[in-house]
């Protein structure tokens, strides 16, 4: 990827170096003009933040751009390859890129855009927002929203046997930790993904739940067993 300087005025600047945003600077040089990309983060960064290993809905021939072929192992790209892909375009077609230059403001009118970033400014005749909606997600806000609702479920499920039978701990944590893995195991074949982190949050969840169901147990229920049991004559 070539870098010119700053000031150099160009006919399409392109905020967003997505999928989109290449594409749309090809076409501008295709077309006999000067183009130039502007980033925030990593080509494709929003790829960079999909789950590991994540497949695409698209077949490849959907996903490509510029009449670069997307070679995959199988049917449908996985995460890991499309972001090579793209970045490969990228860099074999030479593409003025600047990455981490976060768009500031946009002001001017059509053959006259002035686009403050934060390195600088930059001249063009047009200017295309190709900023995507996946990068920064409108969160609901909702209860299960994150890693929060595995952990309250795999704590409910050890916390009533460490509070009243602590004996079967000895098989129910173990238990929980396996239905645990076994969940992000089998979500890739139900149309899902599974998440490492997702375990961690589970295994966190299972013992947190022992350690309140053992604290219970020893502050409370214990105390109040003694406390109820008949003297022998």
């Amino acid at each position: 990827m070539k870098s010119l300087p700053p000031a150099s005025p160009v006919d399409l600047l392109v905020v967003g170096g997505g999928p989109i945003g290449i594409a749309c600077a090809l076409a501008a040089r295709n077309a006999g003009l000067s183009a130039r990309i502007v980033e925030k983060g990593a080509i494709v960064n929003s790829m960079v933040g999909y789950p590991s290993q994540m497949e695409f809905f698209s077949t490849p021939e959907l996903l490509e751009i510029g009449g670069h072929p997307l070679a995959t192992r199988r049917y449908k790209p996985l995460r890991e390859e499309a972001i090579d892909y793209y970045r490969g375009v990228a860099q074999r077609e030479n593409l003025d890129i600047r990455l981490g230059e976060r768009v500031l403001a946009v002001t001017g009118n059509a053959g006259a855009f002035s686009v403050e970033t934060t390195r600088g400014v930059h001249e063009a005749r047009a200017v295309v927002l190709a900023i995507g909606f996946f990068d920064q997600p409108n969160k609901l806000d909702v209860p299960g929203g994150d890693k929060t609702h595995h952990l309250i479920a795999f704590a409910a499920l050890t916390f009533p046997s460490a509070a009243l039978y602590r004996r079967a701990l000895i098989w129910v944590l173990p238990a929980a930790l396996i239905y645990g893995i076994a969940i992000e195991l089998i979500q890739p074949y139900v149309g899902r993904h599974g998440e490492r982190v997702d375990f961690y949050a589970d295994a966190i969840g299972a013992l947190i739940g022992v350690a309140l169901g053992v604290l219970l147990n020893v502050i409370l229920i214990q105390p109040l067993a003694k406390k109820h049991q008949r003297p022998r004559a």
